[in-house]
């Protein structure tokens, strides 16, 4: 009997609780050392209990959109965002929250005008000047990326995030050793920050420091939660020192995250054609340009393969295609070339090999094969 009665006492108390306005529900809601869906749940809970001033209401939405995120419900927490938008437009995280999402699903320009929204309410935003130089990272603007980092930097010069998007940025421009001295602090500060090893060990790849690029890669697959990057880069190490079954195996770790990954896709059909396994290579290959038909490397990759294979016409259906895409670039009809010439037809390899010279007036090697 006392064990139904206190069993009847808790059912009223959580019905009193449950009963309670919104905000009574707020804690767990905003507990960000609960799992992603308890506080999903606490958030739509509270929701539904109805809460009535705006701001207190936007808040409910933007906290379970934050939790969403972290579940990996984009769309769900852009929906979400987009209600706290409706209720407080001037609500400066909402912005940033959905420049986030909208990052991540690759919808960089949108993303971007997010971010800047954001900061025309918060122009000091450390966080979201780091994030804003990453969107421009993806939009291939590099100058400005490094500046939206330094101003990160300007206003907390230990920020990880900003060192390491300035630091990438120092990369895609070739400035090596800026590069090496903003990943260098990254990783000072954050050991185990597996971005900063993975950044910092493609610029290392890029140096030619191929065993120090490693222990960064290694390091950085241990701590990412989704090392897909790393397992590319690794990758493209082992491509480099001629360790291709390794590469092989690196490159299968990334497309097991992502399976149509049209890059990913050549990367490792090159590799096969390296190590010479022609049958290999000509799936992954053929399976790239099903996802990205519009890519001149991998016609032309799969063009060797076909070359390796005497499969000649095919090959030179190929390196048309490629030709096509990339009329200016010399390898492409230094390739056709050497099909011709495979073909006994001297005549339309000499006119490959002319194109060739002109679009590349240095190129000793189409020189030297015309001789």
């Amino acid at each position: 009997m006392r064990l139904i009665r206190g069993v009847s006492l808790l059912v009223m108390a959580w019905a009193a609780t449950a009963a309670q306005p919104a905000r009574a529900q707020t804690p767990d809601c905003v507990d960000a050392a609960l799992p992603a869906a308890m506080r999903v749940f606490a958030c739509t809970q509270a929701i539904t209990q109805g809460e009535t001033d705006p701001e207190k209401f936007a808040d409910l939405f933007i906290n379970r959109a934050d939790a969403l995120i972290d579940e990996g419900f984009p769309d769900k927490a852009l929906s979400d965002l987009n209600s706290a938008v409706r209720l407080t437009p001037r609500r400066k995280r909402v912005h940033f929250l959905r420049a986030r999402i909208n990052h991540a699903a690759g919808r960089d320009t949108v993303a971007l005008t997010d971010a800047d929204s954001g900061l025309a309410l918060d122009p000091r935003n450390a966080d979201a000047l780091a994030l804003r130089a990453r969107i421009l990272i993806a939009l291939d603007r590099y100058g400005d990326a490094a500046e939206s980092a330094s101003r990160a930097l300007d206003t907390d010069p230990h920020h990880v995030g900003a060192l390491i998007q300035r630091g990438a940025a120092h990369l895609a421009q070739g400035h090596h050793q800026l590069a090496r001295a903003d990943l260098n602090a990254a990783v000072t500060l954050a050991p185990n920050n597996g971005e900063a090893l993975q950044v910092r060990g493609a610029l290392l790849r890029h140096m030619g420091l191929y065993r120090l690029a490693i222990a960064d890669l290694d390091l950085s697959i241990r701590h990412l939660r989704r090392p897909l990057e790393s397992y590319r880069e690794r990758g493209l190490v082992h491509m480099a020192t001629e360790e291709f079954e390794l590469a092989i195996a690196d490159f299968g770790e990334a497309l097991d995250m992502a399976p149509s990954d049209a890059a990913l896709l050549r990367l490792r059909g090159q590799a096969h054609l390296a190590d010479g396994n022609l049958t290999a290579a000509r799936a992954d290959l053929s399976a790239s340009l099903e996802a990205d038909p519009m890519a001149p490397a991998t016609w032309t990759a799969r063009a060797e393969t076909f070359l390796k294979m005497e499969q000649l016409q095919l090959a030179l259906d190929d390196v048309d295609q490629a030709i096509a895409l990339a009329p200016e670039d010399s390898r492409h009809h230094m390739l056709r070339a050497r099909i011709h010439l495979r073909q006994d037809e001297a005549g339309l390899a000499l006119e490959d090999l002319d194109a060739a010279i002109t679009n590349a007036p240095g190129n000793t090697a189409a020189r030297f094969m015309r001789a």
